[in-house]
């Protein structure tokens, strides 16, 4: 999980989100398995433009563990906090609450959320990965930062478990794009670090 700064509110978001999720929410209250659906606006779905916006502030990496590259971006976003949960149907299409997402952490991920300890996003105020993590580069593994406050340890071992990063695919994929850098590096070869996954291995 890279910081990244997420670019400005579009006009059709601004200007509908809470209509949006007011509907979404009556919905939900008449027909709790009510599924979600994004809105359309001139016939076209608003994720399509959403995830084009979203994934340009992660160079086309998963704003959680950083993979890349992703499939089809309208299967991408991912609300932070989850559409099931009435507290947060409003929230539907509020811009602050969606993120650029792998199907591997929303698949993880799901529908949980904690206040205490609450999961980590990665365009929070003072968030960067050193903060909350390290790299343990003989199992591949994401751990907590032992240097970091009790509760900032509390946050990253819940964001770690709610996101999947233990899962093996990642500790696969750093490892190969790790071999991959070192390999590139020690022979001179030209790269472009946003080429590959994982890249808070390379900070």
């Amino acid at each position: 999980m890279l910081p990244f700064k997420r670019p400005d509110e579009p006009t059709y978001l601004k200007e509908n989100w809470q209509k949006w999720g007011d509907a979404y929410a009556t919905r939900r209250t008449i027909d709790a398995g009510a599924r979600f659906q994004w809105p359309q606006l001139d016939h076209e779905k608003i994720n399509k433009p959403l995830s084009e916006l979203l994934s340009s502030a992660s160079q086309e990496h998963c704003a959680y563990c950083d993979s890349h590259p992703l499939g089809k971006w309208e299967n991408s976003i991912d609300h932070f906090r989850p559409k099931s949960i009435p507290e947060f149907y409003l929230l539907v299409c509020k811009w602050e609450n969606l993120y650029f997402s792998c199907p591997n952490c929303q698949g993880f991920k799901k529908e949980k959320w904690s206040d205490a300890p609450r999961l980590i996003a990665p365009d929070e105020e003072g968030y960067s990965f050193e903060r909350f993590f390290i790299i343990d580069f003989s199992t591949w593994q994401i751990e907590p930062n032992p240097k970091a406050s009790e509760f900032d340890q509390q946050r990253a071992t819940y964001t770690i478990t709610t996101l999947g990063l233990r899962d093996s695919k990642h500790v696969k994929g750093r490892k190969s794009n790790w071999e991959l850098y070192d390999l590139k590096s020690r022979v001179g070869e030209p790269y472009v670090i946003d080429d590959f996954a994982y890249r808070y291995m390379l900070a």
